[in-house]
């Protein structure tokens, strides 16, 4: 079993607040700077129970990345995430604020 560290780049831009309004969309580039292929990425606010759905339309392979769009109408910016790898490994960071991810890196 690998052991993976994630790391988020928070780009803070001062004409950017880093709060939405109320319902807005979140939105950030996830690179895959993994050795392995993501399979799933789940989202869920940390006062939910349980993964919602895989937001991955398709695996993530390593070195690639893609525009994450989080539209689910609440208004919260923490979220816990969860990553599945190819090899069936799995690793969660919890309680992430979204909100001021511009960039959010996948990790060896």
């Amino acid at each position: 079993m690998h052991r993976l560290t994630l790391a988020a780049a928070f780009l803070a831009a001062t004409a950017m607040s880093s709060v939405p309004a109320l319902a807005d969309d979140i939105v950030f580039m996830l690179h895959n700077k993994s050795s392995y292929a993501i399979t799933g990425f789940f989202a869920s606010p940390p006062d939910v129970d349980s993964w919602e759905d895989n937001i991955l339309e398709s695996d993530l392979k390593s070195g690639t990345s893609i525009r994450v769009t989080i539209a689910d109408g609440r208004s919260g910016c923490r979220y816990d995430l969860r990553f599945v790898f190819e090899d069936d490994d799995a690793v969660e960071e919890k309680a992430i604020n979204l909100c001021e991810v511009e960039d959010y890196n996948v990790n060896d």
